[in-house]
C-alpha cells in the first residue's frame, strides 16, 4: 500500500481510535466509586497532580513528537492510560488513586498536541486541509456518541461489579493502542532529535503563540476557554450533578441525554458551517458558557440537565472549531509544540481551578462552583471575545 493511501487510512483509523478511548464507562460511577476512599479535597488534588505532571511534560512530550514521531508518542500514551486504568479496577487505598492519577498525567502530555497534529498533518499532506473543519466534526460526533454509549452501558456494569467500568475501559485502551500501529506517519518537515534541536523546536513552538498581536490574543481566549470548559467536562459535571440530586443511575440517563444531544447539535452547526463565521465563534462561545454555568447555584433539577448540555457544547465547540483556527495560525513543523504549549497553560488554568474547588466542594458542594464560573466567564472571557473580533474586523489576522 502506498504512502498517500495509507495516509487516507489515517482518517479512518482516527475515528475508530476515538470511538473505543472515549467508552467512558467511567463517567456516570467515578463521583461514587472515587468517594468511598477519597474526599473532594483529596480527588480535587489529585486531579491538580494529574495536570501538573501533563504540564511540567507537555513542551518537552510535543517537541518530542515534532522530531522523532507523533505516532510513537501516541501509542506510548495510550498504554500508559490502560495502565492507569488498570490501577484503579482494584484501588483500594489513596496513594493506588494517586499512581493512577500520575501516570494519566504523563500519558496525557504524550498525546497532548500530537494527535490534533498528526491529524491535521494528514489533511495537509494530501492536500485537502479545506476538509479539515468537517472531518473535525465527524470526529465530534463519533466521540460524543461513544460518550453517550460508553455513559449508559457504564451504570449497567457498575451494577454488576462496581470496577467493570474502568476494566473494560483499560481493555479498549489496549485495544486501541494496538490499531494506532497501523497509522502513518506524515513525511512533513521531520528532523533529528538532538538536544540544540529539541531547545530551538521548544522556543519556536512557544513563540508561534505570542508572533503577532492576534495569535497572542487568540491564544489567550484559547486558555480561557478551554480551561474552563474542560474542568467542567473532565472534573465538575458529575459532581454538579451528584450535589443536584441525581443518582447513579439517573446520572447514567441524564448524561446519555446531554451526549447525544449535544452530538445532534454541534454535527448540524458544522453542517451549516458558512453560518459559523470566526466572529460568531468568538462571541458564541461564552455567551453559551454564561448560561450554562451562571445558573448554577440555584438552577432546578429539571433544568440541570440544560446547564450541563451547554456546558457540554461550548467545550466540545472549543475542540471542534477553536482548533482548527489555531492549527491554522501555526506552521507545520512547530505545530505539536504550539498546540502543546496551549494544552500546557490550559492545564496550568485548570490546576488553579481544582486546587480552589475541593475545599468549596466539601463545604458548599459543586453547584457554587459553577457559578463563579460562570462570573469569571462574564467579567474576563466574553470582553475578550469583543477583543478578538475587533482584531479580525482590523485584519490583523
Amino acid at each position: 500500500m502506498g504512502h498517500e493511501k495509507k495516509l487516507k487510512r489515517n482518517l479512518a483509523l482516527f475515528l475508530i481510535v476515538n470511538a473505543l478511548t472515549n467508552l467512558l464507562f467511567s463517567l456516570p460511577i467515578w463521583v461514587a466509586y472515587q468517594t468511598r476512599i477519597l474526599t473532594f479535597t483529596q480527588i480535587a488534588l489529585f486531579n491538580a497532580l494529574l495536570y501538573l505532571t501533563t504540564t511540567v511534560l507537555e513542551l518537552p512530550t510535543g517537541a518530542l513528537a515534532d522530531m522523532i514521531g507523533r505516532k510513537k508518542t501516541i501509542i506510548i500514551g495510550i498504554f500508559l492510560n490502560a495502565v492507569s486504568l488498570f490501577i484503579k479496577v482494584n484501588a483500594s487505598i489513596p496513594i493506588h488513586f494517586l499512581f493512577s492519577y500520575l501516570i494519566a498525567g504523563i500519558a496525557g502530555a504524550m498525546v497532548s498536541g500530537a494527535d490534533t497534529a498528526i491529524l491535521y498533518d494528514t489533511f495537509k499532506e494530501l492536500k485537502r486541509e479545506n476538509k479539515f473543519l468537517s472531518f473535525s466534526a465527524l470526529v465530534g460526533l463519533v466521540i460524543r456518541l461513544s460518550l453517550a454509549v460508553g455513559t449508559l452501558i457504564g451504570g449497567f456494569l457498575y451494577l454488576i461489579d462496581i470496577r467493570f467500568p474502568y476494566l473494560f475501559m483499560g481493555l479498549f485502551y489496549l485495544v486501541s493502542g494496538v490499531i494506532y500501529f497501523w497509522v502513518e506517519e506524515p513525511a512533513i518537515d521531520s528532523q533529528k532529535f538532538t538536544l540544540v534541536n529539541y531547545v530551538k523546536q521548544t522556543k519556536s513552538g512557544l513563540m508561534e503563540l505570542v508572533k503577532r498581536p492576534f495569535t497572542k490574543q487568540l491564544s489567550i481566549y484559547y486558555v480561557m476557554v478551554g480551561g474552563i470548559t474542560w474542568a467542567c467536562l473532565d472534573y465538575f459535571n458529575q459532581p454538579f450533578a451528584k450535589n443536584s440530586g441525581f443518582t447513579e443511575m439517573g446520572m447514567t440517563w441524564l448524561f446519555t441525554f446531554t451526549y447525544t444531544v449535544s452530538a445532534i447539535i454541534l454535527y448540524y452547526l458544522v453542517r451549516h458551517a458558512k453560518f459559523l463565521t470566526r466572529q460568531r465563534i468568538y462571541l458564541g462561545l461564552p455567551i453559551i458558557m454564561v448560561l450554562g454555568l451562571l445558573p448554577g447555584i440555584f438552577v432546578p433539577q429539571w433544568l440541570v440537565p440544560v446547564s450541563i448540555l451547554l456546558v457540554q457544547i461550548a467545550g466540545s465547540g472549543r475542540f471542534t472549531f477553536l482548533d482548527k483556527f489555531t492549527n491554522m495560525e501555526f506552521e507545520s513543523r512547530y505545530r505539536a509544540t504550539a498546540i502543546s504549549s496551549l494544552n500546557m497553560l490550559v492545564s496550568i488554568f485548570v490546576i488553579i481551578l481544582y486546587a480552589i474547588s475541593g475545599f468549596i466542594q466539601d463545604l458548599w458542594g459543586t453547584r457554587i462552583i459553577y457559578t463563579g464560573l460562570g462570573i469569571l466567564t462574564l467579567i474576563i472571557v466574553l470582553p475578550r471575545a469583543f477583543i478578538l473580533i475587533r482584531h479580525h474586523r482590523n485584519n490583523t489576522v
